[in-house]
């Protein structure tokens, strides 16, 4: 599962992130899809400077899925135990969390580890 980090930055006017392509490689070595949380998707698309083309693009290299109740719960339940610990990232993070968690704790890629602390990670 990706998050914007993961995603191709140089479609919002920014560098691209060599850890970032080399992750989507990876991915494509490793023949798993780019799953991408609508959220993230929301997240990308705002620093876009040509939207639809950038969301074409998206959904043409990745699979993007919706928020359903069951990442609410799981995002819920996330927050609440960061809240607690006084670790609480944020909520896209959280959702992002909650999202990987209710689908079968799928691993987050991503190079911000430490927004993930209750989540399987692969980091780059």
């Amino acid at each position: 599962m990706c998050t914007t980090d993961t995603l191709p930055v140089e479609a919002c006017g920014r560098s691209p992130d060599a850890g970032g392509v080399e992750a989507r490689r990876q991915l494509v070595v490793d023949r798993e899809s780019a799953l991408v949380p609508s959220v993230v998707a929301a997240e990308y698309l705002a620093g876009s400077r040509d939207a639809e083309a950038d969301l074409a693009a998206l959904e043409a290299a990745s699979v993007i899925q919706d928020f359903r109740l069951d990442d609410a719960r799981a995002a819920a339940e996330l927050a609440r135990r960061l809240f607690l610990r006084g670790k609480f990232p944020g909520w896209v993070d959280v959702v992002v969390g909650g999202f990987a968690k209710a689908r079968g704790n799928l691993p987050i890629v991503t190079r911000n580890t430490r927004h993930f602390p209750q989540n399987r990670t692969r980091s780059y």
